[in-house]
């Protein structure tokens, strides 16, 4: 009761935000890598089950697995098909997850010296991003990854403000989990031992840095299966290959189809831009210098100078190395969807610190957009673009850019045709398609619509357009229906001329 009396509007906007997200824990659809997250936790429970000792061998065995080896495991105590009843469980996992990292958001910027109503405005502004949003609804890869990031910075806050053994253990157990989840996550661990150089100092840090070093190797390999055996060689290994992560597929940037290695150097900024409201956008591109400003005008308390840490650290340093260095990256900013949190950390600061109200004022006014726009375009939030897409590229976005790559769409556009008289035969231009067909025939949704391999053969033809080349010959391949986000498409149901 005390901690709701004391934070109580957080804590009332956090139950809005589950229940947003439990209205749709039992929307049946699949996306793209969901086979293979699910994989990663099959094949690392049979690994620690003894009933498979191959995991070395393993294409995915570089992928932590610290979150789908015990979802796995629980969907399996529960008696849940694979692929098929495991899924809204999966998808509620990932969406409880957010909403415990918006929790340690808002406690974060509370602990580093904002007002509760401004961390609370803050916890909105993280939510109120509608691809983040929207992925935090079933993405176990890339939504993951962020909550454990916030709660890497939020521990070692907590450790910042009061270094002592019992918080310093905490952060090291969120670093481990952090890098079990992705190995990216090791910049916890690197971003923390200045820290603890700062607020321990002398012996005490020598002993801190020591043992936070040693209870984070061992969360590491702990949750790792694949580090067992060879821990350090492996896991050097893993790191190798997500640096320079082997996808050559092509990618529809700025109406170009680019193969995913030779993307320029300004991909993942211009996503960044082109795919949050313009509030969202502003925040980022002012954070550096909005960070450099801060830290040399004014006198700033040790948390504060901890925001700006945490934005240079946990959110710069990120997105500058892999641009550096041409780390393979694809589909929108996914991958660094972890560094959007701590871009937020300069702007708030900057609004905590004004003398007047206003700057205050248009951060609540500027989350009213994104918040209409979710409640208007609603389910959509995964392929939210603001107007700057259209400047970078005119014209129709999925002729454009990779609009629903994950492929949760497919069934809104193939579900009206399945009971139709005489069944029609179907065919996906992607494994996504394909996947949610299946799980829908599993479950007895599909009626007597089937797929045949002969594109040819088949009444109609569904393609989100992703390499796709099959549907420009519009003599064979016509047109009749699709699934919009207001007037621009992104997925079409093409009726094909036998």
């Amino acid at each position: 009761m005390h901690i709701w009396q004391q934070h109580r509007p957080a804590l009332a906007l956090l139950l809005v935000i589950f229940l947003y997200f439990a209205s749709g824990f039992f929307d049946s659809y699949t996306y793209w890598d969901e086979r293979y997250s699910t994989d990663v936790g099959r094949k690392n429970y049979e690994y620690v089950s003894g009933q498979n000792k191959l995991l070395e061998t393993y294409y995915d065995r570089e992928y932590g697995p610290v979150f789908e080896l015990p979802v796995f495991a629980l969907c399996k105590a529960l008696g849940l098909k694979e692929d098929v009843s495991d899924v809204p469980l999966r998808h509620a996992l990932v969406s409880v997850i957010f909403c415990i990292s918006l929790w340690w958001f808002y406690r974060l910027l509370l602990l580093c010296g904002l007002s509760r109503t401004l961390s609370t405005a803050g916890l909105a502004l993280l939510f109120l991003s509608p691809r983040i949003a929207g992925n935090a609804a079933y993405n176990s890869k890339d939504i993951v990854m962020l909550s454990a990031m916030i709660g890497g910075a939020y521990t070692l806050a907590r450790y910042a403000s009061q270094p002592n053994l019992k918080h310093l253990f905490w952060n090291a157990f969120a670093c481990g989990i952090a890098t079990d989840v992705r190995i990216t996550g090791i910049v916890l661990t690197a971003g923390t031992l200045p820290v603890i150089a700062k607020v321990a100092k002398g012996r005490k840090a020598v002993m801190h840095i020591f043992l936070f070093l040693a209870a984070t190797m061992v969360v590491i390999f702990a949750f790792w299966p694949y580090l067992w055996k060879v821990p350090f060689h492996n896991f050097y290994l893993a790191f190798l290959r997500m640096q320079h992560f082997n996808f050559i597929g092509e990618v529809l940037y700025l109406g170009k189809k680019i193969p995913a290695p030779d993307l320029p150097w300004h991909y993942l900024p211009v996503w960044i831009v082109i795919s949050q409201p313009l509030l969202h956008v502003l925040l980022t591109c002012l954070a550096l210098p909005l960070a450099v400003w801060l830290f040399f005008s004014r006198k700033l308390t040790l948390m504060q100078q901890y925001l700006l840490y945490a934005f240079a650290v946990f959110g710069f340093f990120p997105l500058f190395y892999i641009i550096l260095r041409h780390s393979v990256v694809y589909d929108s900013w996914r991958q660094l969807f972890f560094v959007f949190p701590f871009f937020m950390l300069p702007g708030l600061l900057a609004v905590s610190l004004a003398k007047k109200q206003g700057p205050f004022y248009a951060l609540l006014f500027g989350l009213l957009l994104p918040l209409g726009w979710m409640i208007k375009n609603h389910p959509f939030e995964n392929v939210f673009m603001n107007p700057l897409a259209k400047v970078f590229a005119p014209g129709p976005l999925i002729r454009n850019y990779d609009m629903d790559y994950w492929g949760i769409y497919y069934p809104m556009a193939y579900r009206p045709y399945l009971h139709r008289q005489p069944a029609p035969t179907l065919w996906f231009n992607s494994n996504a398609g394909h996947y949610n067909f299946e799980r829908d025939s599993l479950m007895g949704l599909t009626g007597n619509a089937a797929r045949t391999p002969c594109i040819d053969c088949n009444d109609l033809y569904i393609s989100n357009l992703r390499w796709d080349v099959i549907h420009s010959d519009r003599r064979k391949f016509q047109p009749i229906d699709s699934v919009c986000m207001g007037k621009e498409p992104l997925v079409y149901v093409f009726r094909v001329n036998k």
